[in-house]
């Protein structure tokens, strides 16, 4: 047996879910372990590995603890000051 995800456009669940009811001997359905515990699991998934492969070719610069330390400050000092 294979596993595999699918992703149905909304108005082809009804029909899809008749495909696999026909088909039940061939056909499992279990829902995502994953989803259970975080509906958005996928999206925020897909978010991480996009901002991991922009650290990676350098369009998202990574701050040392002093670096951050010091654009905190002037975060905070530009809030106080507003």
């Amino acid at each position: 047996m294979q596993t595999l995800s699918v992703n149905i456009k909304e108005n082809f669940v009804d029909e899809f879910l008749k495909f696999v009811n026909n088909n039940n001997n061939k056909i499992t359905i279990e829902q995502d372990k994953n989803l259970k515990l975080d509906p958005y699991f996928h999206q925020r998934q897909k978010h991480l590995k996009k901002i991991r492969q922009q650290i990676d070719d350098g369009t998202m610069p990574m701050l040392n603890e002093n670096e951050f330390n010091q654009e905190l400050d002037k975060f905070i000092k530009n809030l106080n000051a507003n």
